[in-house]
């Protein structure tokens, strides 16, 4: 939920809780509704180049996020381990594999809450006493993930980011078109 401040010159993003409303983000109105904040636009060989390497892990629904926490302007794309596929974008991290990323040693973990989506669950767990040294963890279909930050930004904010994720197929891209409709990706399973 967005509520704008004194004069329409701020906008305040809150989660609904439990316990009532908490704010976790204010941005001025003018960056927000600009077309260059918080959309990331993706390029056709950025989409291209995340279902290819989706496909190596045999990631057969990979997820990208809409929308960042500030700026975010691009996304590299990696391997991370076995069978892990690793988005980077400026302020912040998405992992993505066929099998759990949780830790399988929780002891240096607290395991803290767990906040329910109509389609996922989001689990966070993190170091004790941070808001912000820790990881996302949800699974949407078969594709696990978890989402982090390595930047002074805090866990409710990654929720901005999780919020806004969408199977790859189903991103709309910088020149306005679908990857789908512009490049079906052969997939096998």
């Amino acid at each position: 939920m967005g509520a704008f401040g004194p004069n329409q010159s701020e906008i305040k993003l809150y989660w609904l809780k439990k316990d009532g409303f908490k704010q976790f983000a204010s941005y001025s109105s003018e960056a927000y509704y600009s077309d260059r904040f918080v959309t990331i636009p993706y390029t056709p060989d950025e989409a291209i180049l995340i279902r290819e390497h989706a496909d190596k892990m045999r990631i057969f629904e990979p997820y990208v996020p809409r929308k960042g926490i500030a700026t975010d302007y691009s996304v590299e794309v990696g391997f991370e381990g076995n069978g892990v596929l690793k988005m980077a974008y400026p302020h912040f991290d998405i992992r993505q594999s066929r099998t759990d990323l949780r830790p399988k040693d929780l002891s240096a973990f607290v395991p803290g809450e767990k906040l329910y989506f109509p389609d996922f669950t989001a689990e966070w767990i993190g170091l004790p006493d941070s808001e912000s040294g820790g990881d996302w963890y949800i699974q949407r279909g078969s594709t696990y993930l978890s989402i982090s930050t390595a930047k002074p930004y805090s866990k409710d904010q990654l929720l901005f980011v999780i919020a806004s994720l969408v199977p790859l197929e189903e991103l709309k891209l910088s020149d306005g078109t679908v990857l789908a409709a512009n490049n079906p990706p052969p997939i096998t399973r």
